[in-house]
């Protein structure tokens, strides 16, 4: 989900950026804004979104299975062994990305941006000794107050974004950047409270798995229409940087907990897939560099092949997944093995 999200922004970017690149137009250019390449690349940019929040929650699920199956609960020990196994690669891939752009971001925020989730994991890390209590013996006043937490935030995105102005809400925004707790809170608290009462969730999403399914097709289409609304509404079609949206963050919930709830339903190929889910931390931190170079490439070089947005997405797709895939490979059959967990994680 990375992948097609981050190979469907280099699409947009195509359609709309680089236009001149294909086309004797000025740019930025918005002839094919509606076209069938545009809403096939933005419903696949929205529908991917969904894969940060999963695994937000995916991490909150485990830290409450080692809290459930640990004598004392979430020890310090347990979390900075956690901490100390992400902070290689991320400076690492950091790094990496700062010097293929040719230039040091010139803000902090934008150098913990690249690779938010990493700074974003270890701050639920260290507040899980706390999160985990409260999913243990007060996990409704959790879930509601993190709810509250981040979509009260995302409510104020929502009314700058569109100019209201409220005392403070400059200020707040800016202290809360994608990257710091607050803003991505209630997913991480989702995965504890299914961790910490694993046999009462699981019986809830199985009453609830049509209800579940039906709602996030419905927040789905929503999140399209907000943000074709917003877009239309404020002359800019790329708003992504700026606000997530509501019904976006709402369809995440309900999607990953669908998938959850149909647990029967078969999945062709199980085992490669679980596979490829134990280097999903790997193919996060490779895909975005190989993805720009690959990009920069055919900027450059075929700059013909941009104008074709199903055969540019194969080869973005191929070479993001595929690249990654193929670098963790060799890093893993050549002396350099042994650094392999402090690349990859």
């Amino acid at each position: 989900m990375v992948v097609l999200n981050h190979s469907a922004s280099y699409g947009l970017n195509a359609l709309f950026q680089w236009t001149d690149r294909y086309l004797e137009v000025s740019v930025p250019n918005y002839d094919q804004y509606g076209s069938l390449a545009y809403y096939t690349l933005f419903i696949i940019h929205e529908l991917a979104e969904f894969a940060i929040p999963a695994f937000l929650f995916v991490s909150g699920y485990f830290i409450a299975f080692a809290a459930r199956t640990t004598e004392g609960g979430i020890r310090f020990d347990f979390i900075s062994s956690r901490i100390k196994k992400l902070i290689p690669p991320y400076i690492i891939w950091s790094v990496i990305v700062i010097i293929l752009l040719q230039r040091f971001p010139p803000t902090f925020n934008q150098v913990l941006t690249v690779y938010y989730y990493i700074p974003l994991i270890i701050q639920y890390y260290l507040l899980s000794p706390i999160l985990v209590s409260l999913a243990r013996d007060r996990w409704k006043i959790l879930l509601v107050s993190t709810a509250i937490i981040q979509f009260g935030l995302e409510s104020l995105r929502l009314l700058a974004l569109i100019g209201v102005d409220l005392p403070g809400i400059d200020l707040i925004i800016r202290i809360t950047p994608i990257w710091f707790f607050p803003g991505r809170i209630f997913y991480f608290s989702i995965g504890l409270v299914a961790g910490m009462h694993v046999q009462h969730f699981s019986q809830w999403i199985s009453r609830s798995k049509w209800i579940l399914l039906i709602s996030s097709i419905i927040l789905f289409a929503l999140s399209m229409a907000e943000y074709e609304y917003l877009a239309n509404l404020l002359q800019d079609l790329w708003l992504v940087p700026k606000y997530s949206g509501l019904f976006r963050a709402l369809f995440a919930v309900t999607f990953t907990l669908s998938i959850l709830a149909f647990d029967k339903v078969p999945i062709p190929y199980p085992q490669k897939f679980a596979n490829l889910g134990g280097k999903s931390l790997g193919i996060y931190f490779a895909n975005t560099p190989i993805l720009y170079v690959v990009a920069s490439l055919m900027y450059f070089f075929t700059p013909r092949l941009l104008g074709m947005p199903l055969v540019y997405q194969i080869i973005l797709i191929s070479t993001g997944l595929g690249g990654s895939l193929l670098l963790m490979y060799v890093v893993l059959r050549s002396p350099a093995r042994k650094a392999y967990p402090y690349i990859f994680g």
